[in-house]
């Protein structure tokens, strides 16, 4: 191994060590909110029940997943546009289908099956969850979103989900979700704080959800000012924990779990 080599390795790895701020200095209580990406999603698919389980078991706070709706209402955990890139169903959409077809779909190289979000509401305690809306459809702002307005609405009657995170990159979607319900924790999903401030004056944002390195200090203080929380994503590593935590965030979503709770918990 080269001398540069050597000494880049031990500079990382210094900043990985290093520990948290003895203040965190943010609106969300002086902590930092640990949410699993997707799950412990090294082993497990993502957005799979055993995934989930494995954060939660080794400390998260939370998890993020992604959501879709089926044909039946139902709101149904996965990532992709496509049912057969991450699993061994058909070429399709998740609305498409009814939640029956879709519950029996498998995980390729996986036996673990596609879940709704019901499971995971009734399957974990004391869990905080933020609902990623994915936008794959043919038809978003026409018909879709009020259709995922009233679907939300019905789960919220259901089992109450006024505390769990809703992100999404459609302002449209945020607007109607807020005309629906003044009480649902909203975050937009962005490239630019800016963009944020004045859309959070109109729908009271919770905050902003963003990837961590298109945001400084500088623009979490800003957030912060007009109070809306910063929750960070596209976090892979020990050295992207540490920088964000030295931005004073409010919530970060990590693949990097078991370094991220060992630092702020």
């Amino acid at each position: 191994m080269s001398k540069h080599l050597i000494f880049s390795f031990l500079l990382l790895s210094l900043f990985s060590c290093k520990k948290i701020p003895d203040t965190i200095n943010n609106i969300n209580g002086g902590e930092i909110e640990v949410l699993s990406h997707a799950g412990e999603n090294q082993l497990h698919p993502w957005n799979s029940f055993p995934s989930i389980e494995k954060a939660m078991k080794n400390g998260a706070d939370g998890v993020e997943v992604d959501v879709q709706v089926s044909n039946d209402s139902v709101l149904v955990l996965y990532h992709e546009a496509y049912l057969d890139i991450k699993t061994k169903g058909e070429p399709g959409r998740v609305e498409a289908l009814s939640w029956d077809s879709l519950k029996q779909i498998e995980y390729k190289r996986s036996s673990h099956t596609l879940i709704h979000l019901d499971s995971v509401i009734n399957g974990f305690d004391d869990i905080q969850i933020s609902l990623d809306l994915k936008p794959y459809t043919d038809s978003f702002s026409t018909k879709y979103i009020p259709y995922l307005v009233e679907v939300i609405a019905r789960y919220n009657r259901i089992y109450g989900i006024e505390d769990m995170y809703i992100e999404s990159t459609s302002k449209t979607l945020l607007k109607s979700l807020y005309l629906s319900n003044n009480n649902y924790q909203l975050f937009y999903y962005t490239n630019h704080i800016d963009s944020c401030i004045e859309l959070g004056k109109r729908i009271n944002l919770t905050g902003i959800s963003i990837k961590d390195d298109l945001i400084t200090q500088e623009d979490v203080e800003k957030a912060h000012d007009h109070q809306l929380k910063v929750m960070v994503w596209d976090i892979y590593n020990a050295n992207a924990n540490n920088k964000n935590i030295l931005k004073h965030v409010d919530i970060i979503q990590t693949d990097a779990l078991k370094h991220l709770v060992n630092q702020v918990k």
